[in-house]
């Protein structure tokens, strides 16, 4: 059960890699994925614990570029 899980997982990742259309020409890695979700997680933590609105033109800039 726990590697099917894994493997759906992986493949989950792919799709939505593959999805997007400036990702074609980019080689696919399960470890950068892994960082951008963690990293976004670290954002939206920093932002509910400072009451920051993420939505402010200044923060939405700022996330926009680390995009």
């Amino acid at each position: 059960m726990h590697f099917n899980a894994a493997l759906t997982a992986v493949n989950l990742a792919k799709c939505e890699h593959w999805a997007d259309k400036k990702n074609w020409n980019k080689p696919f890695s399960m470890a950068d994925i892994k960082t951008m979700y963690h990293n976004e997680l670290l954002m939206k933590t920093f932002f509910e614990k400072l009451g920051m609105n993420p939505n402010s033109k200044k923060n939405k800039r700022i996330i926009n570029e680390l995009a």
